[in-house]
């Protein structure tokens, strides 16, 4: 059997093995697993939103649906921190569990993985977008800066307005 997609290693402090009773473990990741896609489905709600705000440059909304972003990622770290060490230990504990169970956990694990893959092409395309957006704002402005260096250039060499009166008066009479 493989192992679930780990996740990334939590600190010495949250590597408390898992005890090896599938009954008191198994629910436990069972719901851990659940509470974690619920915040990758949120996530994906983010992204979505994040994308329209991208297309219709709504950059206030964007920055607050940012800020919402980095919270909901900073309770997925700790959902991490509680499956890392069922993956870790994983192959000693699937062994213990009945096959349907371990099919049920396989299948939390990969929804929880294309979630996140989804998550991170959206992401990805959405950086994508706003690296293109970027660029076409430098251009604009370059462009619009050489027009005014070179409108200054002509200027330099027009004759200048005349003035009110004439310019050479004959004073002999």
């Amino acid at each position: 059997m493989t192992k679930p997609p780990e996740s990334p290693a939590p600190p010495a402090a949250h590597r408390a093995q898992p005890p090896n009773d599938p009954e008191v473990w198994a629910p436990r990741l069972a719901r851990i697993l659940d509470r974690q896609h619920a915040l990758y489905e949120q996530l994906a709600a983010l992204a979505a939103d994040q994308s329209r705000c991208i297309d219709s440059e709504e950059t206030d909304g964007l920055l607050e649906i940012l800020g919402r972003r980095e919270r909901l990622i900073e309770e997925i770290a700790a959902t991490n921190q509680e499956v890392s060490p069922f993956t870790l230990a994983w192959d000693r504990l699937a062994p213990t569990l009945p096959e349907r169970h371990r099919a049920a956990l396989r299948q939390r694990f990969d929804s929880v993985a294309k979630l996140v893959d989804q998550i991170a092409e959206r992401d990805d395309a959405d950086r994508k977008r706003l690296e293109t957006r970027r660029t076409q704002i430098g251009q604009e402005i370059e462009g619009l800066s050489n027009a005014n260096r070179a409108r200054g250039a002509v200027n330099a060499y027009t004759r200048p307005a005349s003035p009110s009166g004439p310019i050479f008066q004959d004073s002999r009479g």
